[in-house]
């Protein structure tokens, strides 16, 4: 008895096992993030109520300590709002009184200047540095009233600038908060460094963007939140916890020994600031077991925590392949070194989802028994074959994993895009098919392309013909099936990175031209002389019959009234009554 419940005190308790691993050996990774927030004038219809300052607040507060930082504002000139340094409460203190100040009283919008004032500091490659450019405009280039001034200043970003940061490995992310902004300038700019784009219509939405940039940035460790209740291990050190509400007010935390508070009433380990549509509070050592939160749902809510008991899974690139299909991994992690004890593989379950953001997606399990993608068995590398959904758009991708008395999460987001773009032209005859392959993301040397219609009376290949590196053509007539068809373009190839690619476009409709079966059974018409002799036949038939019978009947009754006459006057009438011929 006693061996069993110590097996089970050893099976349970993690952060025990944890510990028993040993010190690390990795190399610590250090962010350094440059912020440029745009403060031109047009800021003031796009951002009327300034919610860049709670934006950058909450950017500002979720910052781990270690980071390296600065933010820049810029118009026609750039100004260092807060100075670059190491993230620590002081540094916070300054960040968070720079930002209230921040508004919308500049003219022009001089990015170059931006750029090249923020990163003048990176000479060179820093193998030991996560670099990152965080970039908010609202609109377009804009140094001059002279057009070519304003061209030549967007061709160095894209000719100069952007060649050197990408070789210095920046990854440049950027948000338009407008639609008139120059979205081809930035989505190239995050493109071409492996950053993140994101299109802002609404400014209330920026707090949410701020929260994917610093996900971009720091992949914090996470513990999941499942209707607004988490848990907490031991050897967690420090958990933040962000909430977005609209009736902040009401929040309150239950902790695991049934006690509540707000922010009024607070431990003293407790941090809790609110500011406009949420809330950060932070806990230092928190009490281990399982903790609720008392307020609205919010799928964008967050519990980030510091631990040395870690769970690191693969850095997805920020653009995936509709169809792709890519290795994901998942290890853990005792200050730094993989964790490969049997006792804590053993418990642990571990999974990935994946679906379009907002959305619910199933759980793959993430194995370490040797099969398949996973090259070892309880080596404590966890794998699986993950595969982009064929839909375009925002891809929220989350590995989780549990035992008795833990949890971690990692949540990512990608955009997803189509191998190719198919178009569809059915105003003239014979309808015309494109398929154009994207070079940037697709291996032109690996591709297979096949087309047909699906329905119309069966599948009906589609011969496409090359019409250059990557792209296929196509014509057809519809006067060949009747009813609606399904367009299917099949595309096989291989990602930049090697990854292999399944992907199905199935979205245009094309309808047949044969006439349906109904149309083609009509009956032929008939001439009217002949129609009217068909009508008549049986008619004049059996009237003649009627008529013919009729006579008889008449020529019987006839012949039999004569026949009585005759015999009754050949009759003698005795006296006594007798008849006699």
């Amino acid at each position: 008895m006693r061996v069993m419940k110590a097996t089970s005190i050893a099976l349970l308790s993690v952060s025990l096992l944890a510990w028993l691993v040993g010190p690390a050996h990795a190399r610590q990774m250090v962010n350094d993030v440059r912020v440029l927030i745009d403060i031109s004038g047009s800021m003031k219809q796009n951002d009327p109520r300034n919610l860049r300052r709670p934006a950058l607040r909450l950017l500002v507060g979720l910052l781990p300590k270690g980071t390296r930082a600065g933010v820049w504002t810029f118009a026609r000139s750039v100004k260092a709002r807060i100075p670059l340094g190491q993230v620590d409460q002081r540094w916070k203190r300054k960040a968070l009184a720079a930002a209230s100040r921040i508004g919308s009283p500049g003219q022009r919008t001089d990015i170059a200047a931006a750029l090249k004032r923020a990163t003048r500091d990176w000479k060179t490659p820093a193998p030991n540095q996560n670099r990152h450019v965080v970039l908010l405009t609202d609109g377009m280039v804009d140094i001059s009233r002279d057009e070519k001034r304003n061209e030549a200043s967007r061709l160095f970003i894209l000719d100069e600038l952007l060649p050197r940061l990408t070789e210095l490995g920046v990854q440049i992310h950027t948000i338009a908060l407008s639609k008139h902004a120059d979205h081809e300038l930035l989505e190239t700019l995050s493109r071409e460094s492996g950053g993140w784009f994101e299109e802002v219509e609404d400014a209330d939405r920026l707090q949410r963007v701020f929260l994917r940039m610093f996900e971009k940035v720091s992949k914090p460790d996470t513990v999941p939140l499942r209707d607004n209740r988490f848990i907490i291990d031991r050897s967690i050190q420090e958990a933040t916890l962000l909430l977005f509400c609209k009736d902040c007010e009401q929040t309150r935390l239950v902790m695991p020994g049934g006690g509540s508070f707000d922010r009024e009433h607070k431990p003293d380990n407790v941090a809790w600031s609110r500011d406009e549509g949420y809330e950060l509070i932070t806990i230092t050592h928190p009490q281990a077991g399982k903790w609720k939160i008392r307020a609205a749902v919010d799928p964008d809510n967050r519990v980030m925590v510091v631990t040395n008991l870690k769970m690191r899974a693969s850095d997805l690139p920020n653009v995936l392949v509709a169809g792709e299909q890519l290795p994901f991994t998942a290890e853990f992690l005792n200050n730094g070194t993989r964790i490969t004890r049997k006792a804590f593989l053993d418990v642990i379950e571990a999974d990935v989802t994946s679906a379009p953001l907002g959305t619910q997606g199933k759980a793959v399990p993430l194995m370490d028994d040797g099969g398949g993608l996973d090259d070892k068995a309880e080596d404590g590398l966890f794998s699986v074959v993950l595969t982009a959904v064929d839909e375009p758009g925002l891809l929220e991708v989350v590995a989780s994993a549990r035992a008795s008395t833990f949890r971690r999460e990692r949540r990512q987001t990608v955009s997803v895009t189509p191998p190719a773009e198919v178009s569809v032209d059915q105003g003239v005859q014979p309808v015309s098919v494109s398929v154009a392959l994207q070079d940037a993301l697709v291996d032109l040397g690996s591709v297979d392309v096949e087309a047909w219609l699906d329905g119309g009376g069966g599948k009906k290949p589609i011969p496409l013909r090359g019409a250059g590196p990557g792209r296929f053509q196509a014509s057809f007539s519809t006067d060949t099936f009747r009813g609606m068809a399904k367009l299917v373009v099949e595309i096989q190839t291989k990602s930049k990175r090697g990854n292999p690619i399944s992907w199905r476009f199935e979205d245009a409709k094309i309808k047949g031209l044969l006439p349906d079966v109904a149309e083609v059974a009509e009956p032929v018409p008939v001439p009217a002389a002949k129609a009217a002799v068909a009508k008549t036949d049986w008619g004049r038939i059996l009237l003649l019959l009627g008529l013919g019978n009729g006579l008889l009947m008449v020529l019987g009754g006839l012949a039999w009234w004569l026949l009585r006459r005759r015999r009754a006057t050949g009759r003698i009438v005795l006296d006594d009554g007798a008849v006699t011929a």
